[in-house]
């Protein structure tokens, strides 16, 4: 059977719990849990949600399918590799002086295992920038739920590209 929610996935993994226990703290996981919880809870329960669109397993196909008829999928695709680069200068007056001309990448909702090819596009595109520091600030996978292996894969990828320090927080994916 598959599993659904977090505590099904921990219980059944227990080097896993362990590994997040330390990595991200009791209250935190105790937190991510309860919304991996209530998020099973919606999708695959109280018999209300017969036809959630994220219980029909063919949505996905369906959707593209229609975009692919329609003539949107291949817009949607060009879209999604034109990266969009914008700078933004701020300017502290109490900064110390070591700081001058110092660079952030920020990249953000990358959602890594959405499209084929994505992340080794994204990290060839991070490779030719200039930057002191890069911080990915969330969203690395598309679903909320479930495997994350492509996710991880594409993560992976990125960060061989990215040639400083890293900094990166969790987001709700």
């Amino acid at each position: 059977a598959m599993k659904h929610s977090a505590i099904d996935l921990l219980e059944s993994d227990p080097g896993l719990y362990a590994f997040l226990l330390e990595r991200v703290g009791k209250a935190h996981l105790r937190q991510r849990i309860g919304v991996e919880t209530e998020h099973a809870a919606d999708r695959f329960g109280q018999g209300r949600t017969f036809f959630h669109i994220e219980n029909w397993r063919l949505a996905r196909q369906v959707i593209r399918a229609a975009l692919k008829a329609s003539g949107l999928w291949g817009r949607g695709q060009r879209n999604v590799f034109d990266f969009k680069l914008r700078r933004r200068c701020w300017k502290f007056p109490h900064l110390p002086e070591s700081f001058e001309g110092y660079t952030i990448l920020q990249l953000s909702d990358l959602h890594l295992d959405s499209v084929e090819g994505f992340a080794e596009r994204l990290a060839q595109s991070v490779s030719r920038l200039d930057y002191d520091l890069c911080v990915l600030t969330g969203d690395y996978r598309f679903l909320t739920f479930g495997p994350c292996d492509k996710a991880m894969a594409g993560l992976d990828v990125l960060c061989r590209a990215i040639d400083t320090d890293i900094y990166a927080i969790l987001g709700n994916h």
